[in-house]
């Protein structure tokens, strides 16, 4: 999930982005249903969700108080990517986002990113390199020079092993570890019931 900025009487009562997180995770077992389950819900302001599923089902949902709107992955032969970040891209979503441009170059990041997947750069399934793309390798990504403004998190997922390769913290700086515990809550071990 990314926020994007939400003038402050736009916001409604609803769900953050967090708690529809929290609350897909519980209630849907794949993208399809996470989207149907979305667009039930009361969003509370701009936010974007991402989903993707073990089968390779992935999508965006853009999200206002008032309004929902699905990106589907992009497919570049190589593979397929979501990206969503603190901005709304498609165009019929642009209107909605309050932040004036002021949004810490959100829009130049999304632009790196599909840059590197479009051009073969970086291929479904390269973790090292992805590591490398989020850490800034091939262009903007989390360099930030404002000192009350950093990066708190970058994450890779394997939608096939369940695992999480995450950085807590500018990932320049800190180096991305493995978190095995989604795949040990899904994966059991053979005899364990």
């Amino acid at each position: 999930m990314t926020f994007v900025m939400t003038g402050l009487k736009k916001i409604r009562a609803g769900f953050n982005s967090c708690l529809i997180v929290r609350y897909l995770l519980e209630k849907a077992d794949n993208t399809q249903q996470a989207i149907s389950k979305l667009y039930g819900l009361p969003v509370a302001s701009n936010c974007n969700i991402l989903l993707a599923d073990k089968r390779g089902a992935m999508a965006a949902v853009e999200c206002t108080p008032s309004v929902k709107r699905v990106r589907e992955a992009e497919n570049f032969g190589h593979g397929s990517i979501i990206c969503a970040v603190n901005s709304f891209t498609s165009d019929e979503m642009k209107p909605y986002d309050d932040s004036g441009g002021n949004d810490f170059g959100s829009h130049k990041r999304y632009q790196v990113v599909m840059d590197c997947f479009s051009s073969g750069q970086i291929k479904e399934g390269d973790r090292e390199t992805a590591q490398r793309l989020l850490k800034g390798d091939y262009g903007f990504m989390c360099q930030y020079d404002e000192p009350d403004f950093e990066t708190v998190w970058s994450s890779l997922f394997d939608l096939e092993s369940l695992v999480v390769y995450r950085a807590e913290g500018d990932p320049r700086k800190k180096g991305f570890v493995q978190d095995n515990r989604l795949h040990d809550k899904v994966v059991k071990p053979v005899g364990v019931k």
